[in-house]
């Protein structure tokens, strides 16, 4: 294929927003095992408010990240990459619900099933890139 082509356009915008998503989504894994370890519900200690802050932040930025690469597969037609970032939204979304129930709740049936689609993300996010290189 040409340089010039609109799949060489897509193949690195894309790969540069699921390299960043999976960067952030290490920094996920940190935040979220550091707030699992270190803060006691509710919350009552600056520190413990500092990890669940830098975990919601960073889940913050990978949905919104998550949206550009659902865009940009749409934009470039690939339906296969295209599936595996809605799936990524999709599994995002819901680790987002899991975390926001977990909250007001404090049951751990959440955090389990934050935890599991932390891993769909994670997976569909590395599969999403290893197709489109």
């Amino acid at each position: 294929m040409a340089l010039d082509s609109p799949w060489s356009t897509f193949r690195n915008y894309y790969l540069m927003f699921s390299s960043i998503e999976l960067i952030l989504l290490v920094g996920l894994f940190w935040g979220g095992t550091d707030t699992a370890l270190y803060a006691s519900f509710p919350l009552n200690a600056f520190s413990s408010a500092g990890f669940l802050s830098v975990h919601v932040s960073l889940a913050v930025l990978t949905g919104i990240l998550a949206m550009f690469m659902v865009s940009a597969s749409l934009k470039a037609g690939r339906m296969s990459i295209f599936t595996l970032s809605t799936t990524n939204a999709v599994f995002i979304g819901l680790a987002a619900a899991a975390g926001l129930l977990f909250y007001y709740s404090f049951s751990p049936v959440y955090s389990y099933i934050m935890a599991l689609a932390y891993f769909g993300s994670l997976s569909s996010t590395t599969t999403a890139l290893f197709l489109s290189i």
